[in-house]
Formats: structure tokens, sequence, C-alpha cells
């Protein structure tokens, strides 16, 4: 799968699955994030999903300020996706 699926994914579960109001793909912060999609709930709880297409980049992500420091990041819930079988537990 590429990126672009995965992110129409991504914004599908987020509306349908987890129930969010309003989902953005891509949204460029101000902060430095750009979460591939990120959902609000009702009651203002936010979801983010992370799309990563190739294990390097899945690698690389771990260097992001963010992901080091997890209270400064986007979203109340964070998430993975990624084709299967690229990720192992």
């Amino acid at each position: 799968m590429t990126h672009a699926q995965l992110v129409e994914v991504a914004r599908k579960w987020l509306k349908g699955y987890s129930k969010c109001k309003l989902v953005v793909t891509e949204l460029v912060t101000g902060a430095g994030e750009t979460p591939d999609a990120i959902g609000w709930r009702r009651g203002g709880d936010t979801i983010v999903v992370e799309c990563k297409a190739s294990r390097p980049d899945f690698k690389a992500d771990a260097q992001k300020f963010f992901r080091r420091e997890p209270n400064e990041g986007m979203g109340a819930y964070r998430y993975f996706l990624a084709p299967i079988g690229m990720l192992r537990a």
C-alpha cells in the first residue's frame, strides 16, 4: 500500500469505527507535527493515526521530538497504521 492509500484507510477508520465528528488529513501545525490523520470525537478527545508505508519510515519516526516527549505531541490517543506484515510485536 502507498502512504496515500494508508491515509485514506485511516480517515475512513476515524470517521466510522472511532466515530470522530471531524477528521483532517495531513494537517500542518505550528507545533512542527503533521499528523497523517487526526480526528475529534464528541467531548474533545483526539485520535492521531500515523501512516507508515515502509519500515525505514517507521524507524525514523521514533527520532521525532514528540515521540520522545509524548506529552508534547498531538492526540489523546495515538496509533500507527502500516501494511499487514510490515511491523512485528
